[in-house]
């Protein structure tokens, strides 16, 4: 049923934001280990947040981070789903694989260095690492399987503990799995996690890693057009119109904004999010690139803002009407009815 089909698509939707907030804030902890933690950052020549780099096959290879080591070896990061399917382990070794044959990553100034070694991190969600240990496993011990790396990768399991306001990443079991070298260095994660108060097992708080997910905000993949518009309302548009007030802007003027203020802005994207905005009565296309965006704060937090969209998307209004307005006209019709409720006692 059409009803139906809308629910399906809202609650993907916001599944697709709470997934990639997420892995925003992945890489905003490992960003934090690498480039604040004491000790640890002083190893480090660079760490990339959204890397790209010409693989020797010739095809580009962007993982969801790189670090840099002053002794020109270097992690790749990579955030993973492994679904049951026989395909998506086969996607899995694929990608990695790649990121495993690379000798350059980026450096300062962006431009590519040459590295002696590289270590794989990949994340997994904790209820996917164990198995995601043993399937690549058998898939490097199958002769027909492609799967053959230098090193098997560091495989995480990562979780987030609601109670206690933080990430926990476990390296997952598997006698294959060993921790991230750290080539002699004596502040590594290799060592680190051999120091803390729960062996192999790190942590992301997000007192910690919020200053930089709010200064950057995406991660190296697609933006989520739930996400991408929840960033708009919240921080882009509020700058534009001063706090509130109708917007006429562009996709390419969004999309370069975006760029300047976080290091990362692509059109369709912003054009995806603009359309979702515009099926929930909150943006109206003028011309092939224009938009008018009749703008209002809505003082939430940003997954509350998300499903405060997704609520707009699923009643499909007949044109752009504003929070407020919306609020206005309820308070008119709500002064109507008392003062027709008022008429009445007299009347009588």
């Amino acid at each position: 049923m059409p009803g139906d089909d809308l629910a399906s698509e809202a609650e993907r939707l916001l599944s697709d934001f709470r997934r990639y907030d997420a892995c925003v804030d992945i890489v905003s902890a490992a960003e934090v280990w690498f480039t604040k933690a004491e000790g640890i950052r002083e190893t480090v020549a660079h760490f990339e947040r959204y890397p790209t780099i010409r693989h020797r096959d010739g095809e580009q290879a962007t993982p969801d981070f790189t670090v840099l080591f002053h002794d020109a070896t270097a992690y790749v990061g990579e955030l993973s789903n492994l679904a049951l399917e026989p395909a998506s382990l086969d996607s899995l070794c694929h990608q990695i694989g790649r990121y495993d044959s690379l000798d350059r990553v980026p450096g300062p100034g962006g431009a590519l260095a040459e590295v002696s070694a590289i270590d794989i991190l990949l994340f997994v969600p904790q209820g996917e690492a164990n198995a995601a240990v043993a399937r690549m496993s058998e898939a490097m011990e199958d002769s027909e399987h492609p799967y053959a790396p230098s090193r098997f990768p560091t495989v995480f399991g990562w979780s987030f503990e609601r109670e206690r306001n933080r990430y926990i990443f476990s390296l997952a079991r598997g006698e294959k799995n060993q921790r991230p070298r750290g080539n002699g260095r004596e502040h590594s994660l290799e060592n680190w996690m051999d120091s803390t108060l729960s062996p192999d097992t790190l942590t992301g708080k997000p007192e910690y890693f919020s200053p930089i997910k709010v200064e950057k905000r995406f991660m190296n993949d697609p933006t989520p057009s739930l996400y991408m518009a929840t960033l708009l309302w919240s921080a882009v548009f509020p700058t534009m119109s001063g706090g509130q007030g109708d917007i006429s802007t562009t996709t390419t003027e969004l999309a370069n904004r975006l760029r300047e203020d976080y290091g990362r802005g692509r059109a369709n994207e912003v054009e995806r999010a603009l359309n979702l905005l515009k099926v929930g009565g909150l943006a109206q296309r003028e011309g092939p690139d224009g938009w008018v965006v009749p703008h209002q704060p809505i003082n939430r937090h940003e997954e509350d803002l998300a499903a405060t969209l997704i609520d707009r998307f699923k009643s499909r209004p007949s044109g752009p009407v504003t929070f407020a307005a919306r609020e206005r006209a309820r308070a008119t019709r709500r002064e109507r009815e008392a003062n027709r409720a008022k008429q009445t006692d007299l009347d009588d």
